[in-house]
C-alpha cells in the first residue's frame, strides 16, 4: 500500500462527524430489513440484560423501566440485603 492509498483510505474519512454519519447512512442502504430488525432486536436484549443487572445489584436505573422491572423481578434489593448476603471470608 502506498502513502498516498493509505491517506485517502476511506476508513479515515470515517473517523469525523460527517464522515461517521455518511457511513452510518451507507450500512442503512446496505443491510436488508430483517438485518435491521436483527439488530434491533439485538441491542434491545442487551438493554435488558444491562437494566436487570443494575436492577439485582441495587444500583439506580432509568425511572421509565422501574415499574416493569419491578413487575418482573420483584421489588429492588436493598445495599444492605446485598451485604448481607455476601459470604464472610476469613484471611
Amino acid at each position: 500500500m502506498t502513502r498516498e492509498e493509505f491517506d485517502n483510505h476511506p476508513g479515515w474519512r470515517w473517523c469525523t462527524a460527517q464522515g461517521a454519519r455518511d457511513h452510518v447512512l451507507l450500512l442503512g442502504l446496505e443491510t436488508t430489513f430483517r438485518e435491521k430488525l436483527q439488530w434491533l432486536e439485538q441491542s434491545e436484549d442487551f438493554s435488558i440484560r444491562l437494566h436487570t443487572s443494575r436492577w439485582k445489584e441495587g444500583l439506580p436505573v432509568d425511572p421509565r423501566l422501574r415499574p416493569i422491572l419491578q413487575a418482573l423481578l420483584g421489588p429492588q434489593p436493598t445495599k444492605e440485603k446485598l451485604k448481607a448476603e455476601i459470604p464472610k471470608t476469613e484471611i
